[in-house]
């Protein structure tokens, strides 16, 4: 797969999951959360805490995809193992990481607020493990991208 197919496949992607995830956060998970509010009043409470706990994570999500928008760009100019993909992929690493322990301060918090039904819970620690997953598979990624590049400028350098 030449490299211009490759970068517009992955862009779709990225933009198809990105109208995806824009559905979920901006009508379903409200959607879900009023119905959860009215199922249960006494927690109803919670309803805005958590949404906006969602909304930020949105945010924290988007700017993931902002960083892969750009490591599609790198890879278009034939620039795969660059400086800047390894930066980009080590930001991902963290945000990843932030969002894993951010979901789980979150469980704990609805945990300790008896707010969280057992599906809610295996959910939770399925998310908090793809995060942590994603978190340390991206790490790796950048840390051999940066010495691909690093051998790609010594290889420059002698020829």
């Amino acid at each position: 797969m030449k490299h211009a197919e490759l970068v517009k496949w992955l862009k779709t992607l990225l933009l198809i999951v990105g109208a995806i995830g824009l559905v979920f956060f901006l009508w379903v998970f409200p959607v879900f959360g009023k119905e959860i509010a009215r199922m249960d009043p006494a927690r109803a409470y919670l309803y805005w805490p958590c949404l906006i706990f969602v909304w930020f994570s949105g945010v924290l999500l988007y700017t993931a995809f902002w960083f892969l928008w750009q490591i599609c760009g790198e890879i278009a100019k034939d620039h795969s193992f660059c400086e800047k993909n390894a930066v980009n992929l080590g930001r991902i690493s963290k945000i990843a990481l932030v969002e894993s322990v951010l979901c789980t301060v979150g469980t704990v918090v609805l945990f300790l607020l008896n707010a969280v039904r057992p599906i809610m819970l295996l959910i939770f620690v399925l998310l908090i493990l793809v995060g942590f997953a994603a978190s340390l598979a991206s790490a790796v990624a950048a840390r051999l991208v940066q010495k691909a590049s690093e051998l790609k400028h010594d290889q420059d350098l002698t020829i």
